[in-house]
């Protein structure tokens, strides 16, 4: 693939470079129009499609017949085989925060309705990918629906320019930086920003999982706003957990198919590394927490305890899905140390004779690759039992933090004032499912009606089509 550096010497050209939209592969055209070249190709954003869930017909991050509509997680990775970042960009900030000398270029992502015939369809929402970026000394608009590159301008044009499109509604802004950046550069700062990283191999990408972490990268803010960080880092927390309980759900069904006919070396490796990463995740979220608890409380009364119960309700969900991940540890343990017996027995090794019919030096080889193969199992489940004593810890850590604040989870203060706030949750609950009820009727009966005009649409052309016959 090509470099960074190659891409980068495309920042001075005579010809811009712009993909016009085919089908659903606007986040296609938004990466190849960000690094001004077909740097990427349908093939590349499908197969890290697989690599993220081998699913191939009902895959999550793609339309289901593949004719693109990719997800950020594809994105995402695609960009990380390239050396670059995506920075998701908090729309409560100010756009000027943005240090536009330090990114490769903006992708955005649009609500979009889908048309029949040219008739809008409000409920048949879908998402639009296109890339901003600097050419020539000036910012273009590289969206793939356009007929050209349109240009935006200078900075302060550029600057303008975003803010109007951040105040649509379900608007997200994503800004692509170099990877060394983000690592090591001690000059620039950021609060605002979440960094999605992905893990890789050498030249074959393996996404695992998506670890959130927040990086001081791209903006200067002060100091006196962070005790305003407890609802973004509640909603980090919140999504970490969330991330930990899919890949949870994700280890479980592919420990259910070790040892059956679904097994195989792909399978294991995509087990072993998406256990491994989870374990990551697990110790990121740990650290969330404490920065979480370590913001100073607020002096209301009533936002101190809501920031209580708030603390109190994410310390219990991430009790759970730790107490989940590590059963499915153990599990996938047992079976490992299963299949390590069974392949000894198979092997031979220890003592089981051989046929004379095969030749000796073939003997060799073939017990030498399943010894190999048998080492590398049992250093898979060496792996697995320093990772179980490592959540282990983190419970530690967790129920050492709970001590500290003075909080027990399940006192009768806690329990009283969680009623309270379910009673309040449930009757707003109870009416937006009345609302979601009256429109889902609506559109229902909507849907209808297109059917029926498609129907007697369909039937006039066939009847004028066979001359009335």
């Amino acid at each position: 693939m090509t470099s960074l550096d190659e891409i980068v010497t495309t920042l001075n050209v005579t010809h811009i470079y712009h993909e016009k939209q085919y089908l659903q592969r606007c986040a296609l055209h938004a990466l190849n129009n960000l690094f001004q070249a077909e740097i990427f190709t349908k093939k590349q954003l499908d197969d890290i499609c697989l690599r993220l869930s081998p699913s191939y017909l009902l895959n999550p991050h793609r339309s289901a017949f593949g004719l693109g509509n990719y997800d950020i997680n594809v994105i995402e990775t695609a960009l990380q085989g390239v050396g670059c970042v995506a920075l998701w960009f908090d729309k409560r900030k100010d756009v000027r925060s943005i240090d536009l000398a330090n990114i490769v270029g903006l992708i955005i992502n649009v609500p979009v309705n889908s048309k029949i015939f040219n008739f809008s369809l409000p409920f048949a929402t879908r998402r639009h990918w296109f890339s901003i970026r600097k050419i020539n000394g000036k910012f273009y608009n590289l969206d793939s629906k356009l007929t050209s590159a349109q240009c935006i301008g200078s900075d302060e044009e550029m600057l303008q320019y975003i803010f109007q499109i951040l105040t649509n509604k379900g608007v997200q802004m994503f800004i692509i930086v170099r990877k060394e950046i983000v690592n090591g550069s001690p000059t620039v700062l950021c609060t605002s920003c979440t960094y999605s990283v992905l893990f890789f191999n050498e030249s074959v990408i393996r996404c695992v999982v998506i670890l959130e972490v927040y990086f001081e990268v791209l903006f200067q803010d002060s100091s006196d706003e962070r005790g305003k960080d407890f609802n973004r880092l509640s909603q980090l927390v919140s999504t970490q957990i969330s991330k930990i309980s899919q890949n949870v759900a994700t280890i479980q069904r592919m420990v259910a198919q070790l040892g059956t006919t679904q097994d195989s070396e792909h399978l294991r490796q995509n087990l072993h590394e998406i256990q491994h990463f989870t374990h990551t995740l697990s110790q990121t979220t740990m650290e969330s927490l404490k920065n979480l608890s370590s913001l100073p409380s607020p002096s209301n009364a009533s936002e101190q305890r809501q920031w209580k119960l708030q603390r109190e309700r994410l310390t219990n969900d991430f009790s759970v899905v730790l107490n989940n991940f590590q059963a499915v540890q153990r599990s996938a343990a047992q079976k490992e140390k299963v299949s390590v017996l069974r392949a000894r027995v198979d092997s031979g090794i220890g003592g089981v004779s051989f046929s004379s019919v095969i030749p000796q030096e073939k003997l060799q080889i073939e017990q030498n690759l399943d010894i190999q193969t048998i080492q590398e199992r049992e250093q898979v489940i060496r792996q697995l039992e320093s990772d179980i004593m490592d959540v282990n810890q983190i419970f530690k850590d967790l129920a050492l933090m709970v001590h500290q604040q003075g909080e027990v989870i399940d006192s009768i203060e806690a329990n009283v004032d969680n009623a309270q706030v379910h009673i309040d949750q449930g009757s707003t609950q109870i009416q937006r499912a009345a609302q979601y009820q009256s429109k889902a009727r609506r559109k229902k009966m909507l849907c209808c009606s297109v059917i029926i005009v498609l129907i007697i649409v369909i039937s006039l052309i066939i009847y004028f089509t066979t001359g009335g016959k």
